[in-house]
């Protein structure tokens, strides 16, 4: 078949400018022409809605396929068959992803007309883009997707993948550190760095070093500049980008795209509670980044490496995971002989670290987060891993120093130390197992090929598998718009609003009332009403508070000794997360004039006369 068209290869000239209005015009009547159909099916006949769409949709193909073939793109004659065939496959993918896009809009509250206008808006762009390229024999447009698809078949249903479950957790990401990365980036705007506690009870007027001041204030203009689905998307996009970066490092380093496959996969529930928003979301990116050049220097030196301390920069600014970072870069520096560059790599990360407005005020804030904390107690993410509760961290570990051990000079003496300080750190605390599953990726999907390597003949993918690389790279733009479609409260779901009002109401009538929050939900109500702003007890940020102050909220939550309550004392309101502590709403209720203001499965709102 030749489209008679003369030059698809720029759309500068006028035929080509005609051509694409033509295209754009063919799918405004195909919109007008799905909706329209849709209408009065649903409307004026009563259809329910999903058979409603599949109808007007079948409708508007015909439309579009009559008009694109014969005014847009002038086909005469040619492989009918094989076009119309294509143009078939095309929009019952279309129309599958439509069915899907509607029922998640209408699950979510969203009304049927409105959510099925949504859908077609989803969909169009995609539809048109596969039925120009394949159908209609346009390639040019989409050549580096196709270059893509050719070169990462394995990867692209991988991190097509990664991104629906991130999209589709995204209520379960928003997180009591999320509410605190708000509300540390408004104190920034409308304060200044922060430098003094103003915000809770029990670390008033305590020094506060706001480490991750540059991730906080990043978020907080997200959130104000463009609401809250755009700092989620942000965040689904930086893991994403942390996650895909790490897969490319894997094949840069010297592994087939069929062992990148199988080593990303076994990482996806490695570290779930990576997929919370929070900082530590920018740092992720970074750390890849840098592993990446510290592990091509160890195997070819280049100058390149010093890229790494710029990025140390940036990142001290970001999240005090900038210290491991550091240390693998004087690690680096440390196994690659006594050069000139050596110096460099081991005395600059330290300097680097300290690069932030709070300069020499770090170094205590870094011994006393590091070194023992004793919020460990009370925070689980600060512990040591246990096992069976996180087996997929004990298994992969030993599983790489299996593969590393046999790789030999496959891989470098750098890259193993590596993997091992990430194990190292994993075993220190369960939030830094977060590391080695990135460093998991990166770097031992080399080890192994050197193992087990693919034949070259295996490397060839079919043609089954490109296709699914198809509809991956088609999947991921089409997810984020899925993500914007959705409305705001569906990502709140687990944030109760009558419990905030609840405590708002009485907070309002009372000025002197304090609330006694759980640390699920303080940077919550701190964040959705700033009037409570040195009326809350305590919020996430345990490095804040004094050992009594900690002994005490151990007690509280662990129902330890007669004076457990002690914490509480003084406290009208209290807060409670009833799934970590719902074995406290009975005895608090047992006191003297307590009575319950809301309820529902996640939260409890308790009133309890102090005096």
């Amino acid at each position: 078949m030749r489209v008679n068209v003369a030059a698809d290869e720029s759309l500068v000239n006028r035929s080509a400018w005609a051509q694409l209005g033509k295209f754009c015009a063919v799918g405004a009547s195909g919109y007008a022409v799905n909706l329209a159909v849709f209408t009065v099916l649903v409307q004026g006949v009563g259809l329910h809605y999903g058979l409603a769409a599949v109808c007007s949709f079948v409708v508007a193909v015909g439309n579009n396929y009559l008009w694109n073939r014969i005014w847009t793109f002038g086909v005469r004659g040619g492989r009918i068959g094989l076009q119309a065939a294509r143009f078939l496959a095309v929009s019952v993918s279309a129309l599958s992803l439509n069915l899907a896009v509607l029922s998640a809009l209408v699950s979510a509250g969203l009304g049927e007309l409105p959510a099925q206008a949504a859908a077609i808006l989803v969909v169009a762009p995609a539809s048109f883009l596969a039925n120009r390229s394949w159908t209609f024999g346009f390639h040019t447009t989409l050549r580096p997707v196709r270059a893509l698809v050719e070169r990462e078949p394995y990867l692209l249903p991988l991190v097509a993948v990664y991104v629906f479950g991130l999209a589709r957790l995204t209520p379960f990401e928003l997180v009591q550190d999320s509410w605190l990365t708000f509300l540390s980036g408004r104190e920034i705007v409308e304060n200044g760095l922060p430098s003094t506690e103003r915000l809770t009870v029990f670390a008033e007027g305590n020094t506060w070093i706001d480490q991750q001041w540059l991730a906080h204030l990043a978020f907080y203009s997200l959130v104000a500049g463009a609401g809250l689905k755009a700092a989620l998307l942000a965040h689904v996009s930086l893991l994403t980008a942390a996650f895909a970066l790490a897969l490319a490092a894997g094949r840069h380093l010297g592994a087939s795209g069929r062992s990148v496959f199988w080593v990303g996969a076994a990482s996806f529930f490695l570290a779930p509670w990576m997929w919370q928003l929070r900082s530590q979301s920018f740092a992720y990116v970074i750390f890849v980044a840098t592993l990446w050049l510290l592990a091509r220097d160890s195997r070819a030196p280049s100058r390149q490496v010093f890229l790494v301390l710029p990025l140390l920069v940036f990142w001290a600014n970001l999240h005090g995971s900038v210290v491991l970072g550091a240390g693998l870069v004087v690690l680096r520096g440390l196994t690659c002989g006594w050069r000139p560059r050596t110096l460099a790599l081991v005395a600059l990360p330290p300097l680097c670290v300290l690069a932030s407005p709070y300069g020499l005020s770090l170094v205590g804030y870094y011994r006393h987060m590091l070194l023992g904390p004793e919020f460990a107690r009370i925070v689980g993410e600060w512990r040591p891993p246990t096992f069976p509760q996180t087996w997929p961290f004990f298994l992969l570990a030993l599983v790489a120093v299996w593969l590393l051990a046999r790789s030999g000079n496959r891989v470098s003496l750098f890259e193993k130390l590596a993997v091992a300080a990430t194990i190292v750190a994993g075993l220190l605390a369960i939030r830094n197992i977060t590391w080695f599953a990135l460093a998991w990726i990166v770097l031992v999907p080399a080890a192994l090929e050197a193992v087990r390597p693919v034949r070259t003949a295996a490397r060839r993918a079919g043609r089954p598998l490109r296709l699914l690389a198809w509809i991956s790279a088609a999947a991921i733009p089409v997810t984020a718009v899925i993500m914007l479609a959705w409305p705001t409260k569906a990502y709140e779901t687990r944030w109760s609003e009558p419990a905030l009002a609840a405590v708002s109401d009485i907070a309002d009538r009372d000025r002197d009332i304090q609330v006694f929050a759980s640390e699920r939900y303080a940077d919550w109500l701190l964040w959705q009403k700033p009037e409570l702003a040195g009326r809350v007890a305590f919020d996430v940020r345990f490095e804040l508070y004094d050992h009594e102050q900690l002994q005490a909220l151990f007690r509280y939550h662990n129902r330890i000794g007669d004076d457990w309550r002690a914490a509480a004392a003084g406290y009208d309101v209290i807060v409670l997360d009833r799934v970590a502590d719902r074995e406290l709403e009975g005895p608090l209720l047992r006191s003297p004039g307590a009575r319950r203001l809301y309820a529902d499965e996640l939260v409890s709102v308790l009133y309890r006369p102090s005096n």
